[in-house]
């Protein structure tokens, strides 16, 4: 026979006390009666604050897809945007990259005048840019650290002049954090931040432009996630306001960790390819996309990221927005 729970109630005069037998006395499940009620209990919220939606800027007419995407993301009450490049013409310099006519930073003007509210985030990466796919010349398997950080100043200072709040440096390039703040500083542009991407890690998730094997070389192991955090220190230290993880699918621990070590705000992205996975088993009809896509959120919300970039944006009730008003996910 399961054991009766009793509590006694307060001093009644009369009576001494007034016991009252019930079993069970807690009863977790009455807080998930209603959907109004499992709203109301929830610790974890998806909001547009934690959400920042991400746009890879498509080669022709970059500005009216940047205007278009802030407009639509301010009015869904979102107050960030993630602008990821793409390029025209790689070269062996990357010299696109800080052209003041490059696709982001066309994008960037446009959204800046279309949203003027909004903190924009743009994607620094240099590999995008470079015929080989890695951040710079390479001797003996290595990236030219000394070059590299001449290309990120430069790029940096563009990009900051188009109108980013908020620089996200990819790529690993020791050092990189601290040339960024150097260039930037000395343009008097110590108003933008640096978004570090301590955990970019190398994976089928990795966006790769092109793909190919010696970026293992320049992107951290995920087998080692010590890396990640000895990287994280590094890149405080050189002066980077915030923190990055990326693909988000092995990044779960990571942020747990970094949130305990650091006071810094952590930031995971959803990259393409992940999209890609999630958006096929939405398409195989095992769940919804707008259900799904909250799952992910929320559990990297839980593990510890105050910010997640995400190919989908939701409105202030939590309602996804169909990707058709968005011109498809990530563009």
């Amino acid at each position: 026979m399961l054991p009766m729970v009793v509590r006694s109630l307060p001093y009644r005069g009369e009576h001494e006390y007034q016991p009252r037998m019930e079993f069970p006395w807690v009863r977790i499940r009455r807080l998930r009666r209603t959907p109004s009620l499992r709203r109301l209990s929830r610790s974890i919220r998806q909001h547009p604050d934690e959400l920042v939606p991400n746009l890879r800027i498509p080669v022709e007419d970059p500005g009216r897809a940047a205007e278009s995407l802030a407009e639509r993301a301010l009015d869904a009450g979102h107050h960030g945007l993630y602008l990821s490049p793409s390029v025209r013409r790689r070269d062996t310099e990357g010299s696109e990259a800080w052209r003041a006519d490059s696709p982001l930073a066309q994008a960037l003007y446009a959204a800046r005048a279309a949203a003027p509210e909004l903190a924009i985030f743009a994607e620094l990466d240099l590999a995008v840019y470079h015929r080989t796919g890695r951040p710079a010349l390479v001797s003996e398997g290595l990236v030219d650290a000394e070059a590299a950080h001449e290309s990120i100043g430069k790029v940096g200072v563009t990009l900051g002049e188009a109108g980013a709040d908020v620089l996200a440096l990819r790529g690993q390039v020791d050092g990189g954090v601290g040339a960024l703040r150097e260039a930037l500083d000395e343009a008097g542009l110590d108003r933008v931040g640096i978004l570090s991407f301590s955990g970019d890690m190398y994976s089928p998730f990795t966006e790769l432009r092109p793909r190919t094997a010696e970026k293992a070389a320049d992107l951290l192991d995920p087998m080692d996630p010590g890396s990640v955090l000895r990287q994280a220190e590094c890149d405080i230290a050189d002066g980077a306001d915030m923190l990055g993880i990326q693909p988000t699918f092995l990044a779960l621990d990571l942020l747990r960790d970094l949130a305990e070590e650091h006071q810094h705000p952590l930031v995971a992205r959803i990259t393409e390819q992940e999209a890609k996975v999630l958006e096929s088993a939405a398409r195989s009809g095992l769940t919804s996309m707008s259900e799904l896509a909250m799952v992910v959120h929320c559990s990297l919300i839980r593990a510890g990221a105050r910010l997640v970039v995400t190919p989908w944006c939701f409105d202030e009730t939590g309602s996804q927005i169909p990707s058709s008003d968005f011109e498809g996910p990530l563009g």
